[in-house]
């Protein structure tokens, strides 16, 4: 249901200007569109909810995932823990979970901020006969291009942030004992 959900509402947002509230334009070098950074009031609106609901995105995935390393912080200093299972597990989640959410704040916020500041810049970014400027076309593009990086990125913090990579970059991680193995050792036995 929350997928669905998710799922309508930018559905929704992607139809606003069908329903006259902003529009899309083709933006620089002119083989894309983008929402209309302009003055009117409908493509301000726009340009608002469209920030603020990714703020909101990046701000509620920060909480839920710092709940997440919280959480694990708790299980990973626990005295049960130590004896049930291997610790760094906990460690690689903790290192994955902190790193999305520092690749998702870096790559989308600027984007943001970007928008934001300027459907408010006052005077209007957009020229009466809908043109940015070509600096502004040139940063809109760059922090688009930045944002983009955030699907690259992600993959990349599951493949850097895994035990055996934790574990070369930080040798005392492998040499703690531990009473459970989630793979099994194979005992070799002598010949009799």
């Amino acid at each position: 249901a929350t997928v669905g959900l998710v799922w309508a509402s930018a559905l929704a947002l992607g139809l606003l200007p069908l329903l006259g509230v902003g529009r899309y334009t083709v933006q620089y070098p002119g083989s894309w569109c983008f929402l209309t950074l302009g003055a009117q009031p409908g493509d301000v609106a726009f340009g608002l909810l469209f920030t603020l609901l990714g703020s909101f995105s990046v701000g509620l995935s920060f909480l839920l995932n710092t709940i997440s390393v919280a959480t694990l912080c708790h299980v990973y200093h626990g005295r049960e823990a130590t004896q049930q299972r291997p610790r760094d597990c906990e460690v690689e989640m903790m290192a994955q979970l902190m790193g999305i959410m520092v690749v998702a704040s870096i790559c989308w916020m600027p984007l943001l901020v970007f928008i934001a500041q300027t459907v408010l810049r006052s005077p209007p970014a957009m020229s009466p006969s809908g043109q940015l400027s070509r600096a502004t076309e040139k940063q809109l593009l760059i922090y688009l291009r930045v944002a983009t990086w955030n699907q690259i990125l992600d993959p990349w913090v599951y493949i850097l942030f895994r035990r055996a990579v934790i574990r070369r970059l930080h040798p005392r991680l492998s040499a703690r004992p531990r009473s459970l193995s989630l793979r099994p050792q194979l005992t070799q036995r002598r010949p009799v």
